[in-house]
């Protein structure tokens, strides 16, 4: 029977199936060679090239393959990417970020609020009855 031994990513105790085994499971490995790095295509880095486009809403889209929220497109909304590194965490499932001009195209800091999802609804609720689609296909 072998040792326990620590693992050499996270220090945790394991018993090792085998002599040369360094890590206590598969997502310890893969993080420490690289394939799981956090924050990887997750947020804008100088030099690296982002696809964008907007979406059908009038939301600008990046694409973001390893963002918890990005779903199996591996996209993610941009004014949410840049509230994150703005308050620098991710937001959580019961909070949206809002555009204070109305402008969905205009990402700025300045122009975003984070708000709680009840807060939201209550400041859209009393237009949401008759809101249809214009002739693009967006939200009016």
């Amino acid at each position: 029977m072998l040792k326990r031994k620590n693992c050499e990513e996270c220090s945790a105790s394991f018993a090792p199936a085998r002599k040369e085994q360094r890590y206590c499971s598969k997502s310890c490995a893969s993080v420490k060679k690289g394939k799981m790095r956090t924050g990887q295509k997750t947020g804008p880095r100088k030099g690296w090239v982002y696809s964008s486009w907007i979406d059908r809403d009038g939301y600008v889209i990046r694409y973001a393959a390893l963002h918890p929220f990005c779903g199996g497109r591996r996209i993610i909304k941009e004014h949410v990417m840049v509230m994150e590194i703005g308050i620098g965490r991710r937001i959580s499932s019961l909070e949206v970020v809002h555009h204070e001009n109305g402008d969905r195209r205009d990402n700025r800091i300045e122009n975003l609020r984070l708000m709680t999802r009840s807060e939201h609804s209550k400041l859209h609720g009393s237009n949401w009855k008759g809101r249809g689609r214009n002739a693009l296909g967006q939200f009016a």
